[in-house]
């Protein structure tokens, strides 16, 4: 078992870490100036079941859709590595707030 923690998740990912009993997982967060970023696991996932953590909560200057592209760039690329699963754990899930629907053609974002 693998578990990581993006930067919006710091402190939380490692109390769990902690709790659990594992290391947390190094991984590289880069930030180009052109306000992309890069996001890789740092240590073998191949075969592993590897868990994320990562906070949509806006934040330090980070929206929502930012934190939701970072995490969806590390879940991609621990899969590319060979991961045998991923799964995600997020503390606040941003957009979870539409569960029904209030007026004609409204979207339901937690689907």
């Amino acid at each position: 078992m693998k578990l990581f923690g993006l930067n919006a998740t710091k402190d939380f990912s490692e109390g769990l870490a902690e709790r659990l009993g594992v290391w947390l997982g190094l991984h590289e967060q880069r930030d180009f100036e052109d306000c992309e970023f890069k996001v890789r696991p740092l240590e073998r996932v191949r075969g592993e079941q590897v868990f994320i953590c990562q906070s949509l909560a806006s934040s330090d200057g980070q929206s929502a859709n930012d934190k939701l592209f970072r995490l969806l760039f590390l879940c991609g690329a621990a899969k590319d590595a060979g991961a045998e699963h991923v799964t995600v754990l997020v503390p606040y899930l941003a957009y979870a707030r539409k569960d029904r629907r209030t007026k004609p053609r409204d979207p339901i974002t937690t689907r």
